[in-house]
């Protein structure tokens, strides 16, 4: 099974760790944690003109992280996925920002609990079982 499709399968399914804090009509997020430390987001933005850039940040006590993409109005793509790897095992804040010729148009945010990864030995250890 592909990432993408364990990625629709979670969002279908609602498996995402994930409680919404703050929402903009503007523009909608969907996280889905496929493994230990890896999560997917997935922004749905309306196209606009005024569309810019998407930035996804993470935050956590001693870690941040983020990442931005550039929007090209109405011919922009309305799914933004940012996959975020390697986050540490904490309750992360994972914000998107959507950015307009005038500054910010849209922000939402969510908490998500990161799960920490299997050590090398437990994973030995379950796969003989």
């Amino acid at each position: 099974m592909t990432r993408c499709t364990q990625f629709a399968c979670a969002l279908a399914l609602g498996v995402a760790a994930a409680t919404p804090v703050k929402t903009d009509e503007a523009m909608t997020m969907h996280l889905a944690q496929l493994d230990r430390a890896y999560v997917v987001v997935q922004f749905d933005v309306p196209r606009n003109s005024d569309n810019r850039a998407l930035v996804v940040s993470v935050e956590a006590p001693g870690y941040y992280r983020n990442s931005q993409i550039q929007l090209d109005g109405v011919q922009s793509a309305r799914a933004n996925t940012f996959e975020l790897r390697d986050l540490p095992a904490e309750v992360c804040v994972v914000r998107g920002t959507l950015i307009g010729a005038n500054g910010t148009r849209a922000e939402t945010l969510q908490l998500v609990r990161v799960m920490p990864r299997a050590s090398a030995k437990a994973r030995r250890t379950s796969k003989r079982h």
